[in-house]
């Protein structure tokens, strides 16, 4: 495979970052995807399952600690669009912020059935969760969610909120 060149010093020794650039070590100067495409025709571009877990490690935590999680699971969704993990984790993160602060909680209608319907789409042919396993997830969070309302832990405007995901209320 041919190595990407620096437009700016020449070098050879462009990596990619956490960021999604692509930055040379000798100079700094960095590069898009597009860009680096562009200094070579096409690049091709692998990310192995280790940076899949710990992107979801990341999401994870940030989701416990009630950080923003968001752009790292935009950034699964992304880079793995055939895991399920990213639509599981976007749900997730929607649940939970619900539970914890429903103020903050915002839901695209359409993002979220057609995040929800490929999910489904990814369980029928993937080994790494079942239909039934999906199932499980969203009925164990409709629960949480309702037991959480009838504690006054979750608020109608946070349950209101999530009516746009099938199967929910």
């Amino acid at each position: 495979m041919q190595k990407l060149t620096c437009e700016v010093c020449g070098s050879n020794d462009l990596q990619r970052t956490d960021d999604g650039f692509f930055q040379c070590q000798y100079c700094g100067c960095k590069y898009t995807l597009e860009q680096a495409k562009a200094l070579l025709g096409t690049v091709e571009t692998t990310i192995g399952d280790a940076e899949l877990n710990r992107r979801v490690e990341n999401a994870k935590a940030q989701i416990r600690i009630g950080q923003p999680a968001e752009e790292t699971i935009e950034s699964i969704l992304k880079d793995f669009p055939a895991s399920p993990k990213g639509y599981l984790l976007y749900f997730e993160n929607i649940f939970e912020t619900v539970v914890k602060n429903p103020a903050q909680c915002s839901i695209n209608d359409n993002t979220a059935v057609s995040r929800y319907n490929s999910l489904y789409a990814l369980a029928k042919d993937s080994s790494e969760i079942t239909i039934d396993e999906v199932d499980k997830f969203f009925k164990g969070y409709s629960t949480k969610l309702h037991m959480g309302m009838l504690k006054g832990e979750v608020t109608l405007d946070g349950m209101l909120k999530i009516a746009a995901i099938p199967n929910m209320l």
